[in-house]
């Protein structure tokens, strides 16, 4: 159990509180989407959308608003971030993290449907 935590749950904790910037919300997104604490996805996908370009405004609306887009599988991620900016959404734009989230949600409606 230590090892979890030390080896998982902190680093999750700690980057999500780096984007949040207060205790009081990192605790509130963990407690309302515990999924961001059992997923591996996490920190791959928070250093994904860096590296693609979102800035820390529209990481921190997604953890804010919409955590769950942190936990789907980072090929598809990365595949929704490159289709929106392909779109002409600007991954530096808070509004980014929202269009990412109609497109996870859209897709998988998709997949579900066909």
């Amino acid at each position: 159990m230590k090892s979890s935590l030390n080896d998982h749950v902190i680093p999750i904790y700690k980057v999500v509180n780096r984007f949040l910037k207060s205790d009081q919300s990192a605790i509130a997104s963990v407690i309302a989407y515990p999924s961001l604490l059992c997923s591996d996805y996490v920190i791959p996908n928070i250093n994904l959308m860096v590296d693609k370009g979102v800035f820390d405004s529209g990481i921190f609306r997604i953890l804010h608003v919409r955590p769950n887009v942190i936990v789907c599988i980072p090929r598809v991620l990365e595949e929704m971030v490159e289709e929106l900016k392909n779109m002409g959404f600007d991954p530096s734009k808070k509004y980014f993290g929202d269009a990412l989230h109609a497109k996870i949600g859209f897709s998988k409606s998709k997949i579900q449907m066909g």
